[in-house]
């Protein structure tokens, strides 16, 4: 697996493993209701803004991504069949002396 910057490229996938990955998590969460998709999403909470997007690839293809600035890790998701593939791990490898995870964040690592 590789992690790479963000390419506009990439959009299509990135709604793809959000999309399934989000509710999954809002199942856990019994939030069902508050799901919304990252052409929606992405807008109204500012995925662009952060200083760091990244995408990781398996095999030319987009698994995962993940948004931070060096103070946290706001953004968290991995396709659910790709969950518990080191995806997460490869992120905490290069955001390790970040000080703080979102909650949100953190919730959906542990997931992974």
């Amino acid at each position: 697996m590789k992690i790479e910057k963000y390419k506009d490229c990439y959009w299509e996938d990135l709604c793809r493993i959000h999309n399934a990955a989000r509710k999954i998590e809002l199942q856990y969460a019994s939030l069902e209701a508050a799901y919304l998709p990252l052409d929606i999403a992405a807008e109204r909470e500012g995925l662009f803004e952060y200083d760091h997007l990244d995408v990781a690839v398996e095999d030319g293809r987009p698994v995962g991504f993940c948004a931070y600035t060096d103070e946290e890790i706001a953004w968290l998701y991995v396709l659910p069949e790709r969950m518990r593939g080191g995806a997460a791990g490869s992120w905490a490898e290069i955001v390790r002396p970040l000080r703080y995870i979102s909650s949100a964040a953190a919730k959906r690592a542990g997931s992974l």
